[in-house]
């Protein structure tokens, strides 16, 4: 009898430890799952968290109002939240204030900033934001061309793991002097100790 009692507060003990770890999720994932059944309750749970300064969730908010996701599309009102999600040091939204400045989404087209907005994610350890600062750097977008350090920026960026910088690489037909590639691989060098290699 004593183990079947025993037993039975074990299940119990579970039941009551999975109810509190329910209770005590993140509310970003709560939001998140609430989107995945119902949008515009997910859109609503997400902007209660953006609203509380939460720089994730004010990034996913962005996501709703570009995509129009639970909530009437506004690429505009997307730009404040991206903005506000970037400037709270969040790294998606650093990518994401970067691509809407290049391209004049919900916001003027600025390639300076937006070249600065890949910096500050690169620097934060984005492969993806890396790329798209090379190819910035490269072609000479938001500030001065440098063909070395755009090639070292992309592989680099490939390095870290970034599919697409190596389908870039592999397209650019750019050939470099024997001096230019020293200058490639000392500019990785240098990245690398100050930043990291990124993923």
């Amino acid at each position: 009898m004593r183990k079947v009692a025993m037993a039975v507060l074990a299940v119990l003990a579970l039941g009551v430890g999975q109810a509190a770890a329910q209770a005590i999720q993140d509310p970003l994932e709560h939001a998140l799952d609430l989107g995945n059944r119902d949008q515009a309750a997910g859109a609503e749970a997400m902007l209660k968290l953006a609203q509380a300064d939460d720089h994730r969730a004010q990034w996913y908010y962005a996501m709703y109002l570009l995509n129009g996701r639970g909530v009437a599309r506004d690429e505009a009102q997307a730009w404040t939240w991206v903005k506000a999600s970037a400037e709270g040091g969040h790294s998606e939204g650093m990518v994401s204030a970067a691509v809407m400045l290049a391209t004049g989404q919900g916001v003027a087209e600025d390639d300076v900033a937006a070249r600065g907005w890949y910096r500050k994610a690169a620097e934060g350890g984005s492969a993806h934001a890396l790329r798209s600062l090379g190819g910035m750097v490269l072609t000479g977008e938001g500030g001065p061309a440098e063909k070395v350090r755009g090639l070292a920026y992309i592989e680099l960026a490939h390095d870290g793991g970034d599919e697409l910088a190596g389908k870039i690489l592999g397209r650019v037909n750019i050939t470099l002097t024997t001096e230019e590639l020293r200058e490639a691989q000392a500019i990785k060098a240098e990245w690398k100790r100050k930043f990291g290699t990124p993923k």
